[in-house]
């Protein structure tokens, strides 16, 4: 079993792929916690994600991840990240249009 410091740097490592991640759209993981798991944190983060830029009405936000498990999470993880980026991206440019801008 994994030690609190073993999955603290494992999470340390999740918050890098996050950050690479989130970077295009000016956002940071937040960072782990000593004593959480590598699955809570993960799922911290996606529920963060879904909560902040997944409409209410899109079919990722229609379950909880609460009882995800690890395999499944995989699956899940990068289509939320997709998701959540391509939203971010959509406002952008919808905000560019409406000021008349180009996009940069």
């Amino acid at each position: 079993m994994a030690s609190e410091q073993e999955h603290f740097d494992t999470c340390r490592q999740w918050q890098e792929y996050f950050d690479g991640k989130l970077r295009s759209i000016g956002m940071r993981a937040p960072a782990p916690v000593l004593g959480q798991s590598v699955a809570d944190y993960r799922r911290s983060v996606l529920v963060k994600a879904k909560r902040a830029f997944i409409p209410r009405s899109h079919e990722l936000r229609q379950f909880s991840l609460d009882n995800i498990r690890g395999d499944a999470l995989n699956v899940l993880e990068p289509q939320i990240l997709d998701v959540r980026i391509r939203a971010v991206h959509q406002a952008h440019g919808r905000l560019f249009k409406w000021l008349g801008c180009n996009l940069p």
